[in-house]
């Protein structure tokens, strides 16, 4: 299995930085050094799952969110891909799930480019 470890620092720094914190007061109350949350942000070291799971905790975020593993889903969104498809003929509707899929693919095959 392929961990993307640029996209978990890219997350717990999002996270990070939308709670208003530095690298310092994270890195102290997961009881991490300044350095290796750096390393980890910046994707240059590994992190352990342990150390996700203690980051992850004290941000109060999932560990599903933070390796990017996390299904979206908002009513939102469902209720404006329903309006979209409303109107659309047996022929719209068969391409753009097709297109949906192949899109889907993509962003999956490269993941790591995102």
């Amino acid at each position: 299995m392929f961990v993307n470890y640029m996209r978990i620092g890219k997350e717990i720094k999002r996270a990070r930085l939308k709670c208003g914190w530095s690298q310092a007061m994270l890195a102290e109350k997961v009881g991490l050094s300044t350095q290796y949350l750096s390393q980890i942000e910046t994707g240059k070291k590994k992190a352990s799952l342990q150390s996700v799971y203690s980051i992850a905790r004290v941000l109060g975020a999932s560990i599903d969110n933070l390796t990017g593993n996390e299904v979206y889903r908002s009513e939102e969104d469902s209720s404006a891909l329903e309006q979209l498809l409303q109107d659309c003929s047996i022929f719209e509707h068969a391409v753009l799930l097709d297109l949906l899929k192949a899109t889907k693919k993509i962003l999956r095959t490269n993941e790591d480019l995102i």
